[in-house]
């Protein structure tokens, strides 16, 4: 019973947030005015998320060409470039194992050490 009151008072509260002239309702040229003016809005708090989640995609990006060429000239079989492509994904879950303990600031620094 208590989720079906949390999602009445949210719907209430997308209700005022929506409703520009605050009649009760609302039309669907309230709807889109505010959903665009909502949608233009960024919180600055996005920034350094982004920016982390940009570094790596490159660093992933910048990777990824080069190993055939490694794998032939280290001769690495199948099981070691398996090995080096997966400890991508690992070195990600290091940074979410310091959110879930110390927070969200220590988890972005940790993206840049580890």
């Amino acid at each position: 019973l208590d989720a079906e009151e949390d999602r009445a008072a949210a719907a209430k509260a997308v209700l005022r947030r929506l409703d520009g002239d605050k009649d009760g309702r609302i039309s669907w040229a309230e709807f889109e005015e505010r959903i665009l003016k909502e949608a233009s809005q960024r919180d600055a708090r996005i920034w350094p998320l982004a920016g982390t989640m940009f570094l790596g995609g490159i660093s992933v990006g910048a990777v990824m060409p080069v190993m055939p060429v490694l794998v032939k000239d280290l001769g690495l079989g199948p099981a070691e470039y398996g090995v080096v492509v997966g400890s991508f994904g690992a070195a990600k879950l290091r940074p979410a194992r310091a959110y879930s303990r110390r927070g969200r600031g220590d988890a972005v620094a940790a993206t840049w050490w580890w």
